[in-house]
């Protein structure tokens, strides 16, 4: 069973709120990559760590913007930031 917390960690030190129409569609995709296409524990681990924070993202960014309604520069911008996050360490 998979829950995702209602706060994000967006950056060091700032929480992010992640409603919980959100958190649910974020669970029940992890449970159906899980028992359906019968991914490894690692590989749902991931893609769970990578929604909280692209969810997170789109929030902290872009106000009330539902991954569902991401456009491709909304995307783009995330994994730019990732890159830039990645050379700043």
């Amino acid at each position: 069973s998979f829950h995702i917390a209602p706060f994000a960690l967006v950056r060091r030190g700032f929480f992010l709120y992640i409603p919980p129409s959100l958190r649910r569609m974020v669970e029940s995709f992890l449970k159906y990559i899980q028992w359906e296409k019968r991914y490894s524990a690692k590989t749902v681990r991931s893609y769970q760590t990578d929604l909280g924070q692209f969810s997170a993202f789109l929030l902290h960014t872009y106000d009330e913007a539902l991954p569902e309604q991401a456009s491709f520069p909304m995307i783009r911008s995330w994994i730019v930031s990732l890159v830039e996050q990645k050379l700043d360490a």
